[in-house]
C-alpha cells in the first residue's frame, strides 16, 4: 500500500459521511428488490462480494448486517427464510471481524473467506437459477473487471443486478494524476503499464486512455467522460440499464465514488432512480437549510415539472398511446435520478387537465391504463 495508507480494518473504524450514504442507498433499495422480484424462488440472494467487517466499531452496521437484517424481518414476516446472504472477505482480520459481527445471523448467512473473483464459481453454482443482487465494493478497483462484471450478470435464465463502487480517487491513482500525494510522482504512476492495463480490464477498453495522457487540466471532466464511456461499456455487453450515483460528502463536493448499478428490469431502474432523486434532493435540503436557496430551489423544481410535462407529451405524441408505465420506463434512464415516480404521475395529471392526453378526468389514472396523446389547445404546455 502507498506510504500513509490505511489498512482495510482501519476503513471500519468509523464511517465516512460517504459510506453512510452508500449504506443509506444499499438498505432502501433493499425492501422493494424483493418485493419485486416477489416468493416463488427456493431463495433471493443477497451477494457482498468484499464483504469487510460487517459493522464499524462505532456500532453502524457495515453492509453484511444490513443485509442480514433486512433478511431476518422478512423471514419474520413470511414465516420462511426466503433472502439467503453471501459474503466474501479477503482479508484476515476483516473475516475474523465479519465472522463475529454476523454471528447472530449466521442461519442465513455464509462467509467466504478469499478473493470474490476466487469464489465467485463456488457461488454461481451455489445459487443457482434463483435472482441475486451482488454489491460489489471493493477497496479501489480490483475484483470488479468488466470480464467478472459479465460472468455475474449474464447467469443464464436467472435474475440479476449489480450494485458496484466504481473509485474515483483510485481511478485518478491508477491513472497518474492523483490529487493526493503517495510518495510518488505522477510520472511513475503513468509509467507503471500494469496499472493502466488494469483500469483497462476494469472499463473494458483502452478508450479511456487519451482523456488522461500528459497533463489533464481537468481531472474531473475527464472522470466524468470515463464514467460515461464505462457504462456505455457495460451497455454494449448486454446490461441494458447501467446507470450511476455520484456519491459525495454534500452537494457542491465532488464524487468520491459512483455507486453503479446495473439491471435488466424497467422496475428495476425505475425503483433505483426514486432512491437516487431523494438522494439528490436531500444533499440539496441538507447543503441549502435555513437559507434562501431553499425558496429557489422550489422555484427550480417547479421549473422542472414544467420541463417532465415536456418530455413526456414529446414521447406520448411520438407513441401515439401509452401507459403510464410505459412513459416512464422510456424516459427513466436518460432522466435517471432526476425526478421521481409521483414526479411523473402528477406531470400525467397536468397534461390530461391542459389538453394534452385526451380522457375525461385526471384522477383515477392506472399505472398500465392506455393514454391517447394529442395536441393540446394551449400555445405552450409550459404556459399553462
Amino acid at each position: 500500500m502507498p506510504p500513509g495508507s490505511n489498512t482495510p480494518i482501519d476503513f471500519f473504524s468509523t464511517p465516512k459521511t460517504a459510506s453512510l450514504h452508500k449504506l443509506g442507498l444499499l438498505a432502501k433499495y433493499l425492501k422493494p428488490l424483493t418485493w419485486k422480484w416477489g416468493s416463488g424462488w427456493r431463495n433471493i440472494w443477497i451477494v457482498d462480494g468484499f464483504a469487510g467487517s460487517g459493522a464499524y466499531e462505532t456500532g453502524e452496521p457495515g453492509s453484511p448486517r444490513v443485509a442480514a437484517v433486512w433478511a431476518r424481518e422478512e423471514e419474520l414476516r413470511r414465516g420462511n427464510p426466503l433472502l439467503r446472504c453471501i459474503n466474501v472477505e479477503r482479508d484476515p482480520t476483516c473475516f475474523e471481524h465479519l465472522q463475529r459481527n454476523l454471528a447472530p445471523w449466521k442461519d442465513l448467512v455464509t462467509n467466504l473467506s478469499g478473493g470474490f473473483a476466487d469464489h465467485l464459481d463456488e457461488i454461481l453454482r451455489r445459487i443457482g437459477h434463483d435472482p441475486a443482487f451482488f454489491f460489489l465494493d471493493p477497496f479501489g478497483v480490483n475484483g470488479i473487471e468488466m470480464e467478472v462484471i459479465e460472468k455475474v450478470f449474464h447467469r443464464q435464465n436467472s435474475k440479476t443486478e449489480i450494485l458496484l463502487h466504481f473509485s474515483d480517487k483510485s481511478f485518478k491513482r491508477m491513472a497518474g494524476h492523483s490529487d493526493e500525494s503517495d510518495g510518488r510522482s505522477s510520472v511513475a504512476v503513468k509509467l507503471g503499464e500494469s496499472k493502466l492495463a488494469r483500469l483497462d480490464s476494469v472499463i473494458g477498453t483502452r478508450l479511456w486512455r487519451p482523456r488522461w495522457e500528459g497533463d489533464v487540466p481537468d481531472t474531473d471532466a475527464a472522470m466524468e467522460a470515463t464514467a460515461e464511456l464505462y457504462l456505455s461499456q457495460l451497455r454494449e455487453r448486454g446490461i441494458r440499464y447501467a446507470v450511476q450515483i455520484r456519491v459525495r460528502d454534500d452537494w457542491e463536493a465532488r464524487p468520491r465514488y459512483r455507486l453503479v448499478f446495473c439491471t435488466g428490469s424497467p422496475h428495476g431502474v425505475e425503483l433505483m432512480s426514486d432512491i437516487a432523486c431523494d438522494y439528490e434532493r436531500s444533499l440539496w435540503d441538507a447543503g441549502h437549510e435555513g437559507t434562501f436557496d431553499l425558496l429557489l430551489a422550489e422555484e427550480a423544481r417547479k421549473r422542472g415539472d414544467g420541463a417532465l410535462r415536456d418530455l413526456i407529451h414529446e414521447a406520448g405524441l411520438s407513441a401515439g398511446t401509452a401507459s403510464r408505465q410505459e412513459i416512464i420506463h422510456t424516459l427513466v434512464p436518460r432522466l435517471f435520478g432526476r425526478y421521481r415516480t409521483s414526479d411523473y404521475a402528477k406531470a400525467i395529471r397536468q397534461l390530461v387537465q391542459q389538453g394534452g392526453i385526451k380522457r375525461a378526468s385526471w384522477k383515477g389514472i392506472e399505472d398500465s391504463e392506455p393514454l391517447e396523446f394529442v395536441a393540446p389547445t394551449q400555445q405552450s404546455l409550459l404556459g399553462s
